[in-house]
């Protein structure tokens, strides 16, 4: 009784690993090589052994399923992502990563940034929309700088900071008299955007006095950050401070809308509405190396707080904008200023995650900040960084940026897509017409075969049953001047010409050989009991057997176990005699 446990157990667990293999290394049956096979799935591995018994089961398939086929360790071939390093004396180490990429197979390496023990300056902006700047009294925008200036310098006494100016932004909706210019002149009427700058105060639109909307306001950011020369930017850190009382716009990712350009002429803009998408506000954000606080009424902190976890280096703090009197800016300016971050530019094709390892800190895909307090700001911060891919990608590099120091290292990408077996020259395995590439021959020009036996300048005269008769009878290849037979579904071709089948037989009663017998080589071979071209004639009697024991009544002869009657007897035993 045990062996047949131990039987039915071992039948079980053969049956769940090749189930758990074809769903880790998924058609594995399919690879002819060791790239091909590889590139199936992150668990597909290849066996080199030149003398691997692949007629039993294939070279590619999960380590585990390999091992179990007799593949020695040694002899697979399962390349894993991994990197190497190279110091520089930056703030950031290391300073350069050599990184091999398989596909499927995430890297995790490190990142160590030194602290910063000396402040830059600071240059601050002030953006506020015009619904804002209107509320109460009007004119909150100056408030609220002033208000901000007052707590970063209570803060950080020792901190230099530079006013470069305040921009006003809005939109206004378009009124029925200007619909019905635009269709008086056959146009189409859009809402447009207004942006101002000024490096002394506020700046109102010649139409301040109507009602402002404040979808607008990322494009402004966007042109605040790209017009360098009209606000003035310099070598400094860089903050603005972006207020608002409403929502704010983003195009689809994937819409090109031209932003990379600065569209302010001296002190204004008036254009029409194109918001950014957020990736190509990042991008701008990141080359610019602008901070953003974005200060926002109760209502509309969670749709900030989106969209800040989404740029770099920014902050999202509560204000009442109509009056802005009660609320401090010393924290979200401090943490913006003394939070460690590290991200990139989009790479396509790649995944990249962050994830600090400090104890104040948030990871994710776009980027990676360490919170940094007291005695901890000078302390050094240390960041896993995981790269993937699905697919092989190009070789490539990017660059890992400290949104603190400025600072980049170097990732040099390289794709592993192909295998490294380091075969030893062997031709006489190979017939002399190849050598053998991961434990199978590679064959010359001209030549095939799984040990390039085979030649295509060989004749396939032997593969003709006559002169002049098809290759194969017209249902094979010939290949080394044998003929190798096609197959299908309940269909098979064999012989030395593929000219028998299983199929082509006499039929009985709609089945092939009556059903008493199996077709080989398009004759019926019947079971005991049947005869005929069809095994449709049985050789029992007994349907002929006359009472006395005779068959047919001794005047006739039983045929398939039916009597067929001499001259003029009749009746179904031959017993009648219409004319006795």
């Amino acid at each position: 009784m045990a062996p047949r446990i131990y039987l039915v157990l071992g039948f079980i667990f053969l049956l769940s690993s090749q189930h758990s293999s074809g769903q880790e290394c998924p058609n594995a049956e399919r690879a002819t090589d060791c790239d091909s096979c590889i590139s199936l799935g992150p668990e597909c591995a290849w066996c080199k052994y030149k003398y691997f018994q692949d007629y039993k089961a294939p070279r590619c398939g999960t380590r585990m399923s390999l091992q179990t086929h007799g593949c020695a360790e040694k002899d697979i071939v399962d390349p894993e992502s991994q990197h190497t390093d190279t110091e520089g004396g930056g703030r950031l180490s290391p300073s350069r990563v050599q990184l091999e990429l398989r596909p499927g197979r995430a890297h995790t390496f490190q990142v160590h940034v030194k602290p910063q023990h000396k402040q830059k300056p600071v240059d601050v902006y002030f953006l506020t929309s015009l619904s804002a700047n209107n509320r109460g009294k009007g004119h909150r925008a100056k408030l609220l700088a002033e208000k901000a200036l007052t707590g970063i310098a209570k803060s950080n006494p020792e901190l230099e900071v530079h006013t470069l100016g305040y921009g006003l932004f809005g939109h206004t909706d378009v009124t029925d008299k200007e619909r019905k210019q635009c269709e008086e002149a056959v146009e189409v009427c859009e809402p447009e955007l207004y942006v101002t700058h000024s490096s002394a105060a506020p700046l109102d639109p010649s139409h301040w006095h109507r009602p402002w909307r404040t979808e607008g306001g990322l494009q402004a950011l966007m042109q605040v950050a790209l017009c360098k020369d009209v606000v003035n930017w310099g070598q400094n850190d860089r903050v603005v401070i972006y207020a608002t009382d409403g929502r704010y716009q983003v195009a689809p990712e994937g819409e090109s809308i031209n932003s990379s350009m600065c569209q302010m002429n001296n002190s204004s803009i008036q254009t029409k509405i194109s918001p950014p998408s957020v990736s190509e506000l990042r991008k701008v954000l990141l080359e610019n190396n602008i901070q953003v606080i974005f200060a926002v009424p109760f209502d509309y902190l969670h749709e900030y707080a989106s969209l800040q976890m989404m740029l770099p280096r920014a902050r999202v703090v509560y204000v009442e904008v109509s009056d802005p009197s009660d609320y401090n800016f010393e924290e979200p300016f401090d943490r913006v200023r003394t939070s460690l971050v590290l991200t990139h530019s989009p790479v396509q094709g790649l995944n990249i995650t962050y994830r600090p390892l400090c104890e104040h800190s948030f990871g994710g895909d776009h980027q990676g900040t360490c919170y940094t307090s007291g005695r901890h700001r000078k302390k050094t911060q240390t960041f896993n960084v995981t790269v993937s891919s699905e697919s092989c990608v190009l070789p490539a590099s990017f660059e890992i940026k400290s949104l603190t120091h400025q600072e980049s290292l170097t990732v040099e990408l390289t794709p592993r897509c192909s295998c490294e077996c380091g075969d030893e020259p062997d031709p006489e395995w190979c017939n002399y017409a190849g050598n053998p590439v991961c434990g199978k021959c590679r064959c010359d020009a001209g030549y095939f075969g799984s040990l390039c036996e085979c030649s295509v300048s060989d004749d396939d005269g032997p593969c003709k049953e006559r002169r002049g008769a098809p290759v194969c009878s017209g249902r094979g290849v010939c290949v080394c001047g044998q003929c190798e037979c096609h197959s299908g579904l309940g269909e098979r071709y064999y012989g030395r010409y593929c000219e028998c089948d299983d199929f082509s037989c006499d039929m009985f009663e709609g089945k092939i050989c009556g059903g008493h017998g199996r077709c080989m080589c398009g004759k019926c071979v019947c079971e005991e009991g049947y005869v005929g071209d069809a095994c449709d004639c049985t050789t029992k009697v007994d349907r002929c057997q006359s009472p006395d024991g005779s068959l047919c009544s001794g005047r006739g002869l039983c045929k398939c176990n039916k009597c067929e009657c001499q001259d003029v007897y009749a009746g179904a035993l031959c017993e009648d005699c219409p004319v006795c």
